[in-house]
């Protein structure tokens, strides 16, 4: 079962590391957030 933590028990720099995150500058990267929604 997945453990659950609470965000204030962790910060950008743990998931960053945790899970290999990092900044883009890709427009095109979740292009659907940036798309007009109905």
């Amino acid at each position: 079962m997945a453990q659950t933590i609470r965000a204030s028990d962790i910060s950008l720099h743990d998931l960053r590391t945790q899970f290999g995150l990092q900044l883009t500058k890709e427009s095109q990267f979740f292009q659907e957030w940036q798309a007009e929604l109905p």
